[in-house]
């Protein structure tokens, strides 16, 4: 809509079958009313890829979206303060936005075994720490965490 602003409190992409055609439904903060725990977006670093996570936080990101996304990255192992084990990547986001005893600036949550690679550091800090995964069998993603990183925590 030219002209006009519309608020968006989270984000739901459908790619299409013909690549083109995609969409997007944007939701606003009165429509995410009845939704238990809070709606971070996370940005999606490929083009026309974006999704939303909804997870339970004691924190709340007061920035656009809570975390960056690089696909088949992470940081190296000797960067790593911490591993845990988790279900799925909302609960690793979420131990990352709760974390209190350390700076958690980054994780790197590995898909194959649901190993939550928690970090002090990110791309911003070490540049150098990141590492291409070329491995088929075994898939980790990095997530920054732009909340920490940019103080946006309300």
């Amino acid at each position: 809509m030219p002209g006009r602003a519309l608020e968006c409190a989270a984000l739901n992409h459908h790619p299409a079958p013909d690549g083109f055609a995609h969409q997007c439904d944007v939701f606003q903060p009165h429509q995410l009313q009845n939704v238990d725990g809070y709606v971070h977006l996370i940005e999606l670093k490929r083009i026309n890829e974006c999704i939303y996570t909804l997870f339970k936080a004691t924190r709340r990101c007061g920035g656009e979206y809570a975390f960056t996304y690089l696909s088949d990255r992470y940081m190296d192992s000797r960067d790593v303060i911490r591993v845990t084990k988790k279900n799925s990547l909302e609960e690793c986001l979420v131990e990352c936005l709760d974390e209190k005893s350390i700076p958690c600036r980054s994780i790197s949550f590995n898909r194959t075994d649901g190993g939550c690679h928690v970090s002090a550091d990110s791309q911003l800090t070490k540049p150098q720490a990141i590492r291409l995964n070329n491995n088929p069998n075994f898939r980790i993603d990095y997530y920054e965490n732009n909340c920490y990183n940019r103080e946006y925590f309300i």
